[in-house]
């Protein structure tokens, strides 16, 4: 299976680019999906990497943030979180991420529907 062009150049880069660079060098010459499923496998990954106005300059991407709210919201018995920047705030003040509120609305489910659910969080 061949790699995207973007992920083959940044996998042999011996030079450390600013995202700033990569962007504009791969991002806009390559169509990337919301997601990627290899059929062969039994695991589904997404690797992307979110980018902000203040980074590059252009309309902030949320593939990674939209991922973890479909697969949060979908998840069936478990929920594996590592992220060493998981930050969040559920008050609507301060940091503006979803997620936090997103787990807690799974839980309740789970809970209201009397379900076997786990969120495990490492940071």
């Amino acid at each position: 299976k061949q790699s995207p062009p973007a992920c083959k150049a940044a996998a042999q880069a011996e030079v450390r680019l600013s995202m700033s660079t990569i962007f504009h060098t791969f991002y806009r010459n390559i169509e990337t999906p919301s997601r990627v499923w290899d059929a062969s496998g039994t695991c589904k990954v997404q690797l992307l990497r979110s980018i902000g106005k203040w980074s590059t300059g252009t309309k902030t991407e949320c593939s990674i943030l939209n991922c973890y709210l479909e697969t949060i919201a979908s998840s069936k018995h478990l929920i594996y979180i590592e992220n060493q920047f998981f930050i969040g705030n559920t008050a609507g003040e301060g940091v503006s991420n979803t997620i936090p509120s997103a787990l807690v609305n799974r839980i309740l489910q789970a809970h209201r529907n009397k379900e076997a659910f786990r969120v495990v969080i490492i940071i």
